[in-house]
Formats: structure tokens, sequence, C-alpha cells
């Protein structure tokens, strides 16, 4: 289950594993761009902010839980990021 395995794969991650980074980013970057459409039609805006949800979480992930559905998880980063760039 792809649920399973991204739990797994967010711990690996948070461990200083550098492919299940990879992994997650592969995983998700398409949906996260397909929900980020609902917000604008700007496409470089939702790549610069998939970019630096991805960052982040790279930067932190010492600091870094594993979120009860790290989709969702992402999906919140995304839409925060977004807004606080359309905002600006």
């Amino acid at each position: 289950m792809l649920v399973d395995e991204t739990k797994i794969r967010w711990r690996q991650f948070v461990s200083g594993d550098n492919d299940s980074y990879c992994w997650i980013y592969n995983t998700y970057v398409q949906i996260l761009y397909r929900y980020g459409l609902r917000f604008t039609s700007d496409s470089e805006i939702i790549k610069d902010c998939i970019q630096e949800v991805f960052t982040s979480l790279y930067k932190n992930r010492d600091r870094l839980v594993t979120p009860e559905n790290i989709k969702v998880y992402l999906f919140v980063s995304l839409k925060n990021c977004l807004i606080r760039t359309l905002y600006k």
C-alpha cells in the first residue's frame, strides 16, 4: 500500500536517506502540480512553490515528525506557499 510505503520512506528521509527524499519527490510532484492548478494557472509559480516546499523539508528534516497523512501535509504546505506567493 502506498500510504505505508510513504510513511516508511518519510521516516528514512528524516533519518538522512536521500534516496527516500527523491522517492517522495517523484511520487508526489505531479499530484502537487495538479493540486496547485486549483489556485493559479501560472505554472512557474506552482513549480517554484513545489521546489520551496521540498527545499524546506530537506533543510528542516532533523525537526520533522511523521505526519498522520503525508499527502495532506504536502498539499497544505503547497497551498500555504501559493497563498503567500500570490498575495505578495
